[in-house]
């Protein structure tokens, strides 16, 4: 590589290609072979950790798996046994509705001073009080911002980085599933939950500063962030988010983010360990086991 640059960009077009590949090879499969099919995620999860399962002759080990599986697709899963327990029933969501917990446009505290405000400005107990606010998009320049925040007085050496974090309270949370916060940043941005990163789009790796330039130049980038639910909490979480400029002239900075969710619909109890099914829409599934073998808690006294 002639430059530590050029080796960054590689690695994050290698990265970009990796993240994007298993869409698209959906999308190629579905064209090439099944009519244009969309896909469908399928949740498997279950309240034992040794358990598995055998979708269409395939074993998968993990006991809790996301899936995106072909629409109007048959399919057979099993829930394996496991010694010492026995199955008792899945118990199927099927159909799902779309929950937006953070629109567009919405209202958003930002911090577009000189300097980072604190090393745990992400963290969900920091205190954002004397923050200013504004409605997204947040920015300046000509992509169409609803807030301008600053960037100093030279607009030859504008601020690096611009901070944002909003509060969103989500309620029963033991009925949502598949949460995704979408960004669309000028130039580059990491977005944190509760104080930890779920992802960056157009920077860097390795940690992150106020003079942390974007990976490269463009006029808005789209991002896309699966959130793991053990992140999200009960009532109040908070969403965080660093925006980077490419250089101290870039003309232009822009900030808005949505956050949704999906939630069950329909219930239900399926006693055998094989369900069988054509799916039409997303599904969720939770094996459940019960103990038939106990341990006796005296046998290493004997």
């Amino acid at each position: 590589w002639p430059s530590y640059r050029a080796f960054t960009e590689d690695i994050t077009s290698m990265k970009t290609f990796a993240l994007n590949r298993p869409a698209y090879m959906l999308d190629f499969i579905s064209s090439r072979f099944m009519n244009g099919a969309g896909n469908e995620i399928i949740n498997i999860s279950a309240n034992n950790e040794k358990a598995s399962y055998t979708l269409n002759n395939e074993k998968i080990e993990d006991p809790s798996i996301q899936l995106r599986y072909f629409k109007n697709q048959p399919f057979s899963l099993k829930a394996n046994a496991v010694a010492g327990y026995k199955f008792k029933h899945w118990l199927l969501s099927a159909g799902t509705g779309t929950v937006t917990l953070i629109a567009n446009n919405n209202n958003w505290k930002y911090w577009d001073g000189n300097t980072t405000p604190a090393v745990n400005w992400f963290a969900k107990s920091y205190s954002d009080t004397n923050w200013k606010n504004g409605n997204a998009p947040l920015g300046y320049g000509s992509l169409g911002h609803t807030t301008t925040i600053g960037y100093g007085s030279d607009a030859n050496n504008k601020y690096t980085t611009a901070y944002f974090r909003k509060t969103v309270n989500i309620t029963n949370l033991s009925s949502k599933d598949n949460f995704v916060i979408s960004t669309f940043v000028d130039d580059g941005a990491a977005v944190y939950v509760n104080g930890t990163e779920v992802g960056r789009v157009n920077m860097p790796a390795g940690a992150l500063t106020f003079s942390t330039y974007s990976t490269t130049y463009n006029n808005g980038v789209n991002g896309t962030f699966n959130v793991p639910k053990n992140l999200l909490t009960e009532g109040d979480n908070v969403i965080a988010v660093e925006v980077h400029q490419t250089n101290a002239n870039s003309s232009d900075l822009i900030f808005d983010l949505q956050m949704t969710c999906s939630t069950a619909t329909n219930e239900q109890t399926i006693t055998t360990a094989v369900y069988s099914g054509t799916l039409s829409s997303s599904l969720s599934l939770q094996a459940v086991y019960e103990q038939t073998v106990f341990e006796d808690p005296d046998k290493d006294m004997r």
